[in-house]
């Protein structure tokens, strides 16, 4: 999905736009299914994945996140 922010200035902090969805039926499945804790953000009536990079994070992170989230979308 493409970031809020231009790519040239994504740093440790993004925030990504998703398709309609119940955000805690995502962030439920995201932990329970994949092991991945991210917060999902209900705003205005559309929802948000923030993702926060940090030392211990890693590419294969982003990754495992991205093949998640099209997992949960795509079934």
């Amino acid at each position: 999905h493409t970031p809020l922010s231009p790519p040239d200035s994504i740093g440790q902090l993004f925030v990504c736009a998703l398709p309609p969805c119940h955000a805690p039926t995502l962030q439920d499945a995201l932990y329970h299914q994949h092991r991945i804790e991210v917060p999902i953000i209900d705003w205005h009536g559309k929802q948000f994945v923030r993702v926060s990079i940090h030392v211990y994070n890693t590419q294969q992170d982003i990754v495992r996140l991205q093949d998640a989230l099209a997992s949960f979308f795509m079934g």
